[in-house]
């Protein structure tokens, strides 16, 4: 079933002009385009020949923004069994239809589990839980951003026992801080940290083994075809980050982000605008 990408062409426009601290005037007078043919293009107009001009001066692919452009929906990379995605809404002034995901994974055997952010809400985690008569030993947070944690307390009022951590970087009352690198074991899985930082201060990547398919939980450090939100003074290193700690992952690795579509390496490295190449 097809998903609406978490941004579209617009938004993806709108994230490299702000890292890179540019503006649609700035951009007319380097490319020769009329300002009004630069902002139609900003505004996610298919237009090829002004794509094609736009696109390298921020540091984005052509053949990417083209894609975007026209496909606002994408078929989602399989979820492999042994994890499943929880959607939350999450409203906020002038995007209501936002919503947020949390991941479970688990261990068949030992039925020992870890969670990956919270979502807006738990209620659905916890129902899954119990149904599936899951130990909930981890909650990995991602960052602490409201709509990845406000689930939270939920999660430990029902597992009193389990871990919640979070990178030192970071900040939660509920949380232990730890420094990139730690990892963690439930029954088979072992969870890995990267640190993915631009978004958050310390954004983390956890990468999970011991599925038959290598995953990655994200957070907002990358979206399918899109970018977190990163300031400028973090842009350029974010994008190093994601790069490094996320792109040299094996082409069949799940990405799992905090919003939107679950998608691939080998997808993004393809089609993802900030980082397709050719």
């Amino acid at each position: 079933m097809r998903e609406k990408l978490e941004d579209f062409a617009e938004d993806v426009w709108g994230k490299a002009l702000r890292g890179l601290g540019q503006t649609p005037d700035g951009l007319a007078q380097a490319s020769g385009l009329p300002l009004g043919r630069v902002k139609a293009v900003l505004g996610g107009e298919s237009d090829g020949e002004g794509i094609d001009r736009l696109a390298p001066r921020l540091g984005l692919h052509p053949g990417a923004m083209k894609r975007l452009t026209e496909e606002p929906e994408v078929d989602p990379a399989e979820v492999p069994s042994g994890v499943k995605r929880f959607v939350t809404p999450y409203p906020v002034s002038g995007y209501p239809e936002m919503t947020v995901n949390a991941y479970l994974a688990w261990d068949e055997e030992t039925r020992e589990a870890v969670a990956f952010d919270s979502g807006a809400s738990a209620a659905g985690m916890i129902a899954f839980l119990k149904e599936n008569h899951l130990q909930l030993r981890y909650v990995l947070l991602t960052h602490a951003h409201g709509d990845h944690v406000a689930g939270v307390p939920a999660l430990l009022a029902h597992a009193g026992e389990a871990e919640v951590w979070l990178h030192e970087k970071e900040n939660l009352p509920q949380a232990t801080p730890f420094r990139s690198g730690k990892e963690w074991e439930a029954g088979k899985l072992r969870v890995q940290s990267r640190r993915t930082p631009g978004h958050s201060a310390g954004g983390t990547t956890y990468v999970l083994h011991g599925l038959a398919t290598p995953v990655a939980i994200v957070g907002d450090a990358l979206f399918c075809r899109s970018q977190g939100g990163v300031p400028a003074a973090a842009y350029e290193n974010a994008l190093t980050a994601n790069r490094r700690e996320i792109l040299r992952l094996p082409g069949e690795t799940v990405l799992c982000p905090g919003h939107g579509p679950v998608t691939t390496v080998a997808v993004e490295k393809d089609r993802n605008p900030f980082y397709a190449k050719g």
